[in-house]
């Protein structure tokens, strides 16, 4: 009985903000194929966003408003983002200009 009064009270301390941030998967962009995948990602302020190269030539993670450039990914290498303010965030290859992508951030 007291093991479970104790449970119950840590329960009780910890916010439920913090029980869900826990449970927050990776989110992931695959690149593969000169494409983005997926193309288009909608995802809650406050994520992070894997780019995974798989290709066997460079890749590179530029966006249009000039926040994020990743440095040219080799294949295997990942670059991450966490997106810190909502908005719509249109992204290319740096080396393959018709490689697009959009991220869209909710507040």
């Amino acid at each position: 009985m007291f093991r479970e009064f104790c449970a119950a009270a840590l329960l009780a301390a910890v916010p439920l903000s913090a029980v869900f941030a826990a449970e927050a998967k990776p989110v992931v962009v695959t690149i593969h194929d000169n494409s983005f995948t997926p193309a288009v990602l909608t995802v809650p302020k406050g994520t992070a966003v894997s780019w995974v190269n798989r290709d066997d030539y460079l890749h590179s993670v530029l966006d249009e408003g000039g926040q994020i450039e990743s440095p040219s990914l080799e294949a295997g290498e990942t670059f991450s983002w966490t997106f810190g303010e909502a908005g719509s965030f249109i992204y290319h290859c740096g080396v393959h200009g018709s490689m697009t992508g959009r991220i869209d951030v909710t507040p």
